[in-house]
């Protein structure tokens, strides 16, 4: 397989429904966990977020998540290299 063509396998698996719904649950369970590790004094104090950076703590895991679990669904994990040369088992 080539690589445009790989990742666009790995793309299309890890969009599918299951994967997808699944990476979902993870991204914003970690999500709330990061944020509340990394932002709770901004929250609770009521002083300013930066809301790029809490919306990171939920992309991050859902991509990690849908990452991982669309390499696991049997797509290779990386290019096979070609040989040029036919090797045959010794016996």
């Amino acid at each position: 397989m080539s690589s445009p063509i790989l990742a666009f396998a790995l793309a299309k698996t890890a969009l599918s429904p299951p994967i997808f719904v699944d990476s979902l649950k993870t991204g914003v369970c970690v999500g709330l966990i990061l944020n509340l590790v990394n932002h709770g004094h901004a929250l609770f104090d009521g002083t300013g977020v930066s809301w790029g950076s809490m919306l990171l703590n939920f992309i991050v895991p859902f991509c990690v998540s849908a990452y991982s679990r669309a390499q696991t669904c049997g797509l290779p994990a990386r290019i096979p290299a070609q040989s040029t040369t036919d090797h045959k088992p010794t016996v």
